[in-house]
């Protein structure tokens, strides 16, 4: 069965809370279930390295969100952020 591949993402790979939740969710995500990746929308931090270490990879600044998911053929798009809806965090219907 193909894994599904699931993309953790939120504005900052850094040191805030909602970062710590997307290293924890990539550590303990089950790898013979899920691929994971991880992407800091503007910028990454000092998580990068930690999701790295992990066998993660990580996509920083993205151009496209939309053709990022298409091109990894991504399953599940999962995003933390705080506040309103941010034009350009979500994909575009395929």
């Amino acid at each position: 069965m193909a894994k599904i591949r699931v993309m953790l993402t939120c504005n900052l790979l850094d040191l805030g809370g909602t970062e710590k939740a997307i290293q924890i969710f990539a550590k303990y995500l089950d790898k013979s279930r899920f691929e994971v990746f991880a992407c800091g929308r503007w910028r990454g931090g000092v998580r990068v390295a930690e999701l790295e270490k992990m066998g993660i990879p990580v996509i920083l600044q993205p151009p496209d969100i939309t053709k990022l998911v298409r091109d990894l053929k991504i399953d599940i798009y999962h995003i933390s952020r705080a506040g309103d809806y941010e034009p350009g965090s979500l994909p575009e219907k395929a």
